[in-house]
C-alpha cells in the first residue's frame, strides 16, 4: 500500500511539474520571512480557530483521561473491599 501511494504522489507529481507548477513548488519552498509563527497565527482567523481548538481537543483529552483513571482506581480498589 506505502509503495502504490509513492508512485501515485511521483506521478502526480510529474504531471504537476510538466504543467507549469514548478513556478508554484518554487513559491510554496520559500520560506516565511521575518515574522513568525504566532503573528501568522493572530493575523489569519482560521488559523487562530483551528489552534484554539487543537489546544482545547488536547487539554479535554488530557483531563478526561485522568478523571476516567481516578474513577476506575476508585472503583477497583471499592471491589476489592
Amino acid at each position: 500500500m506505502l509503495l502504490v501511494s509513492i508512485a501515485i504522489v511521483c506521478i502526480v507529481d510529474r504531471r504537476e511539474i510538466r504543467r507549469g507548477g514548478a513556478e508554484a513548488a518554487r513559491e510554496a519552498s520559500r520560506p516565511l520571512g521575518a515574522e513568525g509563527g504566532f503573528q501568522l497565527l493572530f493575523r489569519d482567523r482560521y488559523l487562530f480557530w483551528i489552534a484554539v481548538l487543537t489546544v482545547l481537543l488536547n487539554v479535554v483529552n488530557t483531563s478526561g483521561e485522568y478523571v476516567l483513571d481516578k474513577l476506575l482506581l476508585e472503583r477497583v480498589d471499592c471491589a476489592l473491599r
